[in-house]
Order: structure tokens, then C-alpha cells, then sequence
């Protein structure tokens, strides 16, 4: 019996160590966050560097180039707000514009590291990213774009939002901007911090 029992677990480790990190469950963005992605997206002008969009959420908006104060008694936004708090991953499950990277594939190539002997017998540049090899290799683009965990106003007229998009070794750009609601679209009504390596 103990045997069985042995022989049971064994089987269930190999399955679970199989699966590990695919398909792992992550609590989507709500509707509101969704439809701020997508209207933000719109307004993309530079795709001169073709990318794509990465599914995941994993940082908050950089504080520190804000006048909260002022976003607080202007926009009713909550100084609780800008206090840099870890935040669970959340997942992106479509973008009007953009073509949106396979999650388990992005959690794959983002822990990897190219070794350099590897990369020069197979001809892959070893200063790229492996992100960016995988991007390029199946979704024929060069670029992937981030964006991290918009915060809203306590009313829900205004949002603050950031983006990130990355395209090789010093070569990437974003923007840090103010949006605001009317008629159920979100506009930029203010570009915060523009950025660019």
C-alpha cells in the first residue's frame, strides 16, 4: 500500500514540475482598465517600430515625476494612491490595436539568458533579449510594449497611466500621461513625461 502511495506522489510531482509556469491563472483587468488600454492605444503615432503588446501587468506607474498634490485638489485623486505598493500580475485579454503576446510563452523567454558561444553557432545576436528574439522570431516584429497599473481618480473622470515599449539595447520609448473621460472614451489631456533610450 505504501508502495502505491509512493508511486501516486511520485507521479503527481513529475505532472505538477511538467506544468510549472504554463497556463498560469491571472486576475484579468477590470473593464474600465480595459477599455483605458485600448483608448490609450489608439492614440499610438510612432509604429515605426512594429511591436507588440505583453499581456501582463506587472508594475505600477512611476511616481515620482508627479505633482500629486496638485493631481489630488485638481483631478480628485487620493495621496494613498501614490504610495508605491507591490501589485498582484494582471492580465490584458485583448487590445483593439495590437496583437497581444501568448502569456506562457512571455513568462518562458523573460526568465531566460543567452548564452554567448549558443548565440553565435545558431547566428542569434547574444545582445538582444530573448524577449525580443521570441518577438521577432513569431510574431515578426521588433518590439514589445508594456504598460503598467493605471490609477484612477476617486470619481472615475481621470486616470493616470504609463507605457513602455522596448525594442533592443538602448532603443525604447513611452509616456507617462494624464487621460480623462468623455463621451465613454478616454483622451489624453495631458502628456506627463515623455521617454525615450
Amino acid at each position: 500500500m505504501k508502495q502505491i502511495i509512493l508511486i501516486l506522489l511520485f507521479l503527481s510531482l513529475l505532472l505538477s514540475i511538467k506544468s510549472f509556469g504554463q497556463n498560469t491563472k491571472f486576475a484579468s483587468v477590470n473593464e474600465m482598465q480595459q477599455s483605458l488600454i485600448n483608448d490609450l492605444s489608439s492614440t499610438f503615432q510612432d509604429t515605426s517600430i512594429s511591436f507588440v503588446i505583453s499581456p501582463l501587468i506587472t508594475q505600477t506607474v512611476c511616481f515620482s515625476d508627479l505633482d500629486i498634490p496638485y493631481l489630488v485638489k485638481k483631478y480628485d485623486f487620493c495621496e494613498e494612491q501614490f504610495i508605491k505598493k507591490p501589485i498582484d500580475t494582471l492580465l490584458i485579454n485583448s487590445n483593439k490595436y495590437f496583437k497581444l503576446v501568448e502569456q506562457d510563452s512571455l513568462l518562458k523567454y523573460n526568465n531566460l539568458e543567452f548564452n554567448v558561444d549558443t548565440c553565435l553557432k545558431k547566428g542569434i545576436d547574444p545582445f538582444q533579449s530573448p524577449i525580443l528574439y521570441y518577438v521577432e522570431k513569431n510574431y515578426n516584429k521588433s518590439g514589445i510594449c508594456y504598460f503598467y497599473k493605471p490609477v484612477f481618480s476617486q470619481n472615475g473622470s481621470h486616470a493616470i497611466v504609463e507605457y513602455w515599449t522596448h525594442c533592443g539595447f538602448l532603443c525604447g520609448w513611452g509616456e507617462l500621461v494624464l487621460m480623462r473621460k468623455i463621451n465613454q472614451k478616454w483622451i489624453i489631456i495631458e502628456t506627463i513625461v515623455v521617454s525615450e533610450s
